[in-house]
C-alpha cells in the first residue's frame, strides 16, 4: 500500500507553490512597468522570475492567465487607496461621484493599470476588468463598501458594480476634446452619471 505523505510536506509543498506564483506575478509586474504588457512575453517573465519558463507555464497556461493575476494583484491595493478617499464622504450621492473621480485621476497614472487604457489591450480588459469572476467580486465588495450607508442599494451590488465600471472604463478611453479639472470632472459625474445610478 502506498504511503501517503505527511502533513506538514503536503502543507510545506503548497506554501511552496503559492510562495512561487506569487514570485512569478512580482516578476510579471515589473516587466510590465519596464515594457508594457504588449512587450511582456513568457520567456521575459521566466527570466525575470530566474525560473525556467516551463514553470511559468506550469502556474499560468498561457499569457492572459498571468497577466490577469497581475492586474487583479494591483487592483486590489488601488482599490484600497480609493477607499480611503471615499470614505472622506458621507452620502451614497458623493460617494460614487468620488470613486469615479479617483478612478479617472488615478488609474491612467499607474504604471501598472494605466496600460489597460492602450487600445490594443482592448481583449485582456475585456477579461481581466470586467468579464473574470475575480474582478466582479472585488468589484462588488468595492461597491458595498461604497453604498454601505443605504441599504437600498444591497440588493442591487453587481448590476450597480458592472454599471460604474463601464461608465468609467468609458470616461478614460473616451476623453472630451479639453482636459477637464478635478472640479469640472466632479460636477460632469454629479450632473450626468449619478443620476443613471441613484434612485
Amino acid at each position: 500500500m502506498a504511503r501517503k505523505p505527511a502533513r506538514s510536506s503536503v502543507a510545506k509543498s503548497e506554501t511552496t507553490q503559492i510562495q512561487m506564483r506569487d514570485h512569478i506575478i512580482e516578476a510579471t509586474l515589473r516587466c510590465i512597468q519596464r515594457g508594457g504588457i504588449a512587450k511582456t512575453g513568457m520567456g521575459d517573465i521566466a527570466n525575470e522570475a530566474g525560473v525556467v519558463r516551463t514553470t511559468v507555464y506550469n502556474h499560468f497556461p498561457q499569457k492572459q492567465d498571468v497577466m490577469q493575476a497581475a492586474f487583479l494583484k494591483v487592483v486590489g491595493g488601488f482599490f484600497e487607496n480609493m477607499m480611503k478617499q471615499v470614505n472622506k464622504f458621507e452620502t451614497v450621492e458623493d460617494r460614487l461621484v468620488e470613486a469615479a473621480v479617483y478612478i479617472c485621476e488615478n488609474l491612467p497614472k499607474d504604471p501598472c493599470l494605466g496600460q489597460i487604457l492602450d487600445p490594443s489591450m482592448g481583449t485582456l480588459v475585456n477579461e481581466a476588468a470586467i468579464a473574470s469572476t475575480e474582478s466582479q467580486l472585488i468589484r462588488d465588495e468595492l461597491m458595498i463598501q461604497v453604498v454601505s450607508h443605504d441599504p437600498h442599494y444591497l440588493p442591487h451590488i453587481p448590476e450597480l458594480s458592472e454599471m460604474v465600471g463601464r461608465m468609467v472604463l468609458s470616461l478614460l478611453l473616451v476623453q472630451p476634446g479639453k482636459k477637464r479639472t478635478r472640479k469640472e470632472l466632479r460636477d460632469f459625474i454629479a450632473k450626468w452619471m449619478l443620476p443613471l445610478l441613484v434612485k
